[in-house]
């Protein structure tokens, strides 16, 4: 369950259905679970940001869109600190709530905000940026925001 060398996420119940994997073996060693339901085929190393943040997609669901720091990991701009928890906005009220290792945000998004990296809904640079700068404080938010003012998606808007 690779996809392109990068473990992929999955949920459980979707997994054992069709037969891919059992109960039993989710719990083994060949498998962490990220999230409840949520899990990735990973071999020898710790979930990074990158994997939990696309853990968080799929376990809030359909129209959830990566933000934060999530998002600035998944658009190649790492800036979050190590221990730093997956950050998805989801519509509506009938969402997951937030818990240690996701934060869950409700909030409205236009389409002009949302882009796509790897079959993952994200927030654009821009408007990660602008997240970033209202919630993360002093330096550290500083040093988040240079660093998607670097990326090359950002030149055309910054």
């Amino acid at each position: 369950m690779t996809v392109r060398g990068r473990a992929e996420v999955f949920r459980g119940a979707d997994a054992v259905a069709a037969g891919l994997v059992t109960r039993d073996r989710l719990r083994g060693p060949g498998y962490v679970r990220l999230l409840p339901d949520t899990y990735a085929r990973v071999r020898d190393r710790e979930p990074d940001l990158g994997l939990r943040s696309r853990a968080a997609s799929v376990w809030a669901g359909p129209g959830s869109v990566l933000c934060g720091y999530s998002a600035a990991e998944l658009l190649g701009r790492s800036c979050a600190p190590p221990s730093a928890p997956a950050e998805v906005v989801v519509p509506g009220r009938a969402a997951p709530r937030t818990r240690a290792d996701a934060v869950v945000r409700r909030e409205t998004l236009r389409p002009a905000e949302v882009t796509e990296v790897d079959g993952v809904r994200v927030t654009t640079p821009l408007r990660t940026a602008f997240d970033l700068a209202r919630r993360v404080p002093g330096s550290e938010g500083v040093v988040a925001v240079d660093a998607l003012a670097r990326a090359p998606s950002t030149r055309t808007c910054c």
